[in-house]
């Protein structure tokens, strides 16, 4: 059985082939989309044997290519960053690069695969969890920023015309309009001074 571990980034994948006792066979680098992810999975069929994966980042930047796998029936790990990084330090010639990590990832499932957490399909909940979360972080930033913007225009007019309460920055508005922002900022005495 080989192990293929990949480190995954935003726009491209590295994968490095170990056999059974260890020892890289092969490396690939491809495109991080569908098409990058058919080719990982004919480099690795190619190799002649079975494959189990393990991928750094099956969360995040990996998260595709690990359904895609899942969904082919590979057995697949996730792999923290933190792991592999320990495997980095106890190196016999440290370093870090793309090709490095992914064979850390590699040796990681080798040594490790019984101990490691499986990757899952995703069914619709899980989808379903992750637009709510997104959701919720782009609504707490956008409140944010409303906040901030309503505390910049109080120090910068805090008597000459600035609303304590206005009505443009809502939970459902569009925030204030241009020309109250250029009103109260031309009788603010910071541009009286510049």
């Amino acid at each position: 059985m080989l192990t293929v571990g990949v480190d995954a980034h935003k726009r491209n994948n590295m994968a490095v082939a170990v056999d059974t006792a260890g020892r890289e066979i092969a490396r690939w680098r491809g495109a991080n989309d569908v098409a990058g992810w058919q080719q990982l999975a004919g480099w690795a069929a190619a190799l002649g044997a079975e494959v189990r994966w393990g991928l750094e980042g099956a969360w995040n930047y990996g998260r595709g290519l690990a359904q895609y796998r899942v969904e082919a029936g590979a057995t697949v790990y996730e792999v923290n960053a933190r792991w592999t990084a320990a495997g980095r330090r106890r190196a016999r010639t440290p370093g870090k690069s793309d090709g490095l990590d992914a064979r850390a990832v590699a040796l990681v499932v080798w040594r490790e695969a019984g101990t490691l957490p499986p990757v899952a399909a995703d069914d619709e909940t899980g989808v379903l969890g992750l637009l709510v979360a997104e959701r919720e972080g782009v609504v707490a930033e956008a409140t944010r920023l409303r906040n901030q913007l309503h505390q910049l225009l109080l120090h910068l007019d805090p008597c000459n015309g600035y609303p304590t309460h206005p009505r443009g920055i809502t939970r459902r508005g569009p925030g204030p309009h241009p020309a109250m922002l250029q009103r109260v900022w031309l009788a603010s005495p910071q541009a009286a001074r510049w």
